[in-house]
Order: structure tokens, then sequence, then C-alpha cells
């Protein structure tokens, strides 16, 4: 069971990334460069520019419903938050949480 979870978790973050990375404008892949010339530099991502996801509770377990919201506005514990980088990336997390698949 541990093993199904991770594989999906894995999963659920290599393909946001990649969307992330390859769809977003503010996203910190720069679209200039090529990784077989030389190593990419990463733009800068301002913590206070991501959202911030409610932490997954582990005794209701199973999937959940968690709210999400802009770094600035978030009520909740942002020690304790999933920090998302963008709306979009946010919008999947959230899709993840609530049925263990992302939404293409």
């Amino acid at each position: 069971m541990a093993l199904s979870v991770t594989s999906s978790a894995s999963d659920f973050l290599r393909e946001v990334s990649l969307r992330s990375s390859l769809n977003q404008g503010d996203a910190h892949v720069p679209t200039s460069t090529d990784a077989r010339d030389a190593p990419v530099k990463l733009h800068s991502i301002a913590l206070e520019s991501g959202q911030l996801g409610q932490k997954w509770d582990a005794a209701k377990g199973g999937h959940q419903t968690l709210p999400t919201e802009r770094f600035a506005t978030f009520l909740g514990d942002k020690i304790t938050a999933s920090w998302l980088p963008s709306t979009a990336c946010a919008t999947d997390w959230q899709a993840f949480q609530q049925d263990g698949e992302v939404r293409k």
C-alpha cells in the first residue's frame, strides 16, 4: 500500500512540475536555456508568490478536500501547509488530494 501511495505522489509531482515548468509564465525554468549545453540556472520564486494548501489530515486518511489560498491570505498554519508555486499547481494539488489523480 505504501508503495502505491508513494508512486502516485511521485507521479503527481512529476506531472505538475513539468506542466508548471512548461506552461506557466511564472515558471522558475528559463525558456531560453538548453540543459544539453550547460547546467540550467533556475529563476528564484518568492515564497509569497505561491499558494498554500491545508495539511492532509492523517487521522481522517484517504482522499480529502483541502483548501488552498494565496500565501498572504492563508489562515491556516503556514509552517505545516503545502507550498504550491502557482494557482495551476494548487488546482492540480487539490484534485490529487480529492481523488488521487491529476486531471488533464
